[in-house]
């Protein structure tokens, strides 16, 4: 716990809860819920709001802060200003997380990632080492993808990765 993934508020090491725990300032409107080998959670509400915790590496959490946090904090936008609120679903993996969000049109969805950069794991056509603590789009030949449905993320080493399934794809 000492990255606050518990999301107890508090970044004690050593922590352990040997029974489930609420985490706190977690609305009871969870939908989905996403952790992983990074040391940080994510959950998504009924409202579409996306809301993470604990360790900050390559700036997964989406708070436009590289710092950790042991409370749920929303996902921010690209602009750093807008709150994600159209959520579907989340995946975390050791540097990074990735949200399928709706586009408005019916079956149509998009996946935005934020965290480090530095194998191309944002998807967004860069390999930046620095990371990114923001959410970008996936993009596809330079458009964002609007096809894809569900999205999932996994971790090798220090590197992590998201897939992204889309009908009609070799």
């Amino acid at each position: 716990n000492a990255a606050g993934e518990l999301g107890r508020g508090s970044t004690t090491s050593g922590i352990a809860n040997a029974s489930p725990a609420d985490v706190i300032s977690l609305p009871s409107d969870v939908v989905a819920l996403s952790d992983g080998i990074g040391a940080h959670s994510c959950a998504v509400h009924a409202s579409g709001q996306i809301r993470c915790w604990g360790a900050a590496d390559g700036g997964s959490l989406a708070n436009g802060d590289r710092g950790g946090t042991a409370y749920p904090t929303p996902v921010l936008m690209r602009d750093g200003v807008g709150v994600v609120s159209d959520g579907v679903e989340v995946c975390v993996a050791d540097e990074g997380s990735c949200v399928l969000r709706t586009t408005g049109v019916a079956g149509q969805f998009s996946v935005w990632c934020t965290g480090a950069d530095g194998a191309g794991q944002l998807g967004d056509g860069n390999m930046l080492s620095n990371p990114v603590a923001l959410l970008q789009p996936v993009l596809d030949g330079g458009s964002p993808i609007v096809d894809a449905h569900p999205v999932a993320c996994g971790s090798r080493g220090n590197s992590g990765h998201a897939c992204v399934p889309r009908p009609g794809a070799p």
